[in-house]
């Protein structure tokens, strides 16, 4: 059984905690991270694992409300009870913010896919869009790109830098390994 477990929407989610273990030299080899594939699996993957190990859930403001009610209305669900680490927006948007969009977009080209990028950011429907909604957009328009970036992203961040929501729940992990 695992020391702690932290339930986050998606692959993504989980690039971006692993990233910053690693830049901060955390051993999470006693914890779990757990992808849920979408929050809606939030019950399914709760029920699934409640072994007693202090559990957590990365979301985003979009879907506490979603997770709050599903941990209300399954009894045991919230027992011991599950922390929440609440992005804004989500995930991506709170890593181009603390990374500054230019610095985002330097990761991009660093990757070597800055020219699918420039592709995308002369569509019609983005060429007038802020830079940051145009990463935010890049990052979850091909397969595996939400991913990369959002480890590569993080991994860039400056640990001042880091989002409240991200760096709360490595540090949670981190307490319970």
């Amino acid at each position: 059984m695992p020391r702690a477990r932290l339930f986050v929407e998606g692959r993504s989610d989980v690039a971006a905690v692993i990233a910053l273990a690693s830049a901060w030299d955390l051993a999470l080899s006693r914890v779990e991270l757990v992808s849920l594939e979408g929050i809606t699996n939030v019950r399914r993957e709760l029920r699934a694992h409640r072994d007693g190990a202090p559990t957590a859930v990365l979301c985003d403001a979009g879907e506490t409300g979603f997770v709050t009610r599903t941990l209300a209305a399954d009894e045991g669900l919230d027992d011991p009870p599950v922390r929440l680490f609440v992005c804004d927006r989500d995930l991506e948007e709170e890593l181009i913010r603390a990374l500054s969009a230019d610095r985002a977009l330097t990761v991009v080209r660093v990757l070597g896919i800055g020219d699918s990028f420039d592709r995308m950011s002369r569509q019609p429907q983005w060429r007038d869009e802020p830079l940051a909604a145009q990463l935010r957009r890049f990052a979850g328009a091909g397969a595996g790109r939400k991913e990369l970036l959002a480890g590569a992203w993080a991994a860039a961040l400056p640990a001042s830098a880091v989002p409240r929501p991200l760096a709360d729940a490595v540090t949670w992990l981190d307490e319970h390994a």
